[in-house]
């Protein structure tokens, strides 16, 4: 059996990225079917580490070293993943950002292993126009690598191939999905509206005051949670002071994976009206628990087509609109949130989702 090591190092806490949930999820399901995986992990936050997540993860093998700011413990940590990596076989390396991506490559140089590199979003610092010097240095590596697990996007797929425009790279697809089982609804409804996400212009979440501050003309009871630790969050918090918007909004920075899905349980709708989305957990999230989602009409989402209500991007009046037709039609918002729950045990489950992985993985190998 092939051992791979992930890279680079997954940090834990309270603070998880949609990239290190997706990692733990999947590749705990499909270690040693076909190969053992190898996962590397910072010690400093391990302990931290959610008890949910721990047990994902307590049979994987696993790479302590450390990641963070400190040069000297950076060094160290760097040590323990090429030793790591000079014993497996291959490496996948995350290209959650500029620096996970030039460690991967760097550990793949040095430790002569095959590299397989995963593309869940175009990052802002891959075009040129925003990062001239990351741009010139992602495309050496990528044009070096030449393989590639990408979601299955086309948007994502199209801007990858015409941005760093190369015949002879090898993509093979892969999904995104969620643990659909463990998500579940509630006649006990406390919010109205609910949000999860990073608080930022991409995900248009400085929109949400006005979208509440209209739907309470029909309903001044009317509620919203927002969870977020990530952003511009005291930004946002501003903005609902300003509107006095405070008893209609509520803000929760951290949840537990179980308390997520209650709250995911005890909401009637969910609003996400992003702009742009790569990787993204929260929507088969949301239709995992009989949500109704509305979004933008956006390339990115292309993906989602049932149990979603989508909105011309972007009238934000008309967004508010279809917001609040399903608030006033209970038996339809029930039958899309049916829907939804029945399209994310279809599409999204990560049964599905870890074989078509496993394969996935199994073809890039073959190139070699």
């Amino acid at each position: 059996m092939k051992n791979i090591l992930l890279l680079p190092f997954f940090r834990f806490g309270n603070s998880l990225t949609s990239i290190t949930i997706r990692t733990v999820e999947i590749y705990s399901r499909i270690n040693r079917i076909d190969f053992n995986f190898i996962i590397n992990l910072d010690l400093e936050t391990y302990n931290e580490m959610d008890k949910y997540y721990y047990e994902k993860i307590k049979n994987m093998d696993k790479s302590f070293g450390y990641a963070g700011k400190n040069i000297i413990k950076l060094l160290k940590g760097f040590k323990i993943t090429l030793k790591n990596a000079k014993k497996s076989d291959y490496i996948i390396g995350e290209t959650e950002y500029f620096y996970s991506v030039l460690y991967s490559y760097i550990i793949h140089i040095l430790s002569r292993k095959p590299l397989i590199i995963t593309i869940h979003i175009m990052q802002p610092d891959m075009y040129k126009k925003n990062n001239y010097i990351h741009y010139i240095i992602y495309k050496y590596i990528f044009n070096k690598t030449k393989r590639f697990l990408i979601l299955d996007n086309d948007a994502i797929i199209d801007e990858f191939k015409n941005n760093f425009n190369n015949n002879k790279m090898k993509i093979f697809k892969i999904t995104n999905g969620v643990d659909v089982k463990s998500f579940y609804t509630s006649n006990d409804k406390l919010y109205d509206l609910i949000f999860i996400g990073e608080i930022s212009d991409r995900k248009n979440a400085f929109m949400l005051p006005y979208i509440i501050e209209n739907l309470k003309k029909y309903n001044d009871n009317i509620k919203l949670l927002i969870i977020s630790h990530l952003g511009e969050v005291d930004k946002l918090k501003d903005i609902v002071n300003q509107k006095n918007l405070n008893k209609n909004i509520d803000f929760i920075n951290y949840v537990t994976e179980e308390e997520k899905r209650e709250y995911l349980a005890r909401s009637k709708i969910f609003v996400f009206p992003t702009k742009y989305e790569g990787i993204t957990m929260v929507i088969p999230e949301a239709m995992a628990s009989s949500l109704p989602v509305v979004l933008f009409d956006v390339p990115t989402l292309k993906i989602f087509n049932r149990g979603v209500l989508k909105v011309k991007p972007f009238d934000m009046d008309l967004y508010i609109e279809r917001i609040l037709y399903l608030l006033q039609n209970d038996n339809i918002r029930h039958e899309l949130g049916s829907i939804a729950r029945e399209e994310a045990l279809k599409r999204f489950d990560y049964s599905i989702v870890s074989d078509n992985e496993n394969k996935a993985i199994k073809e890039a190998l073959n190139y070699w």
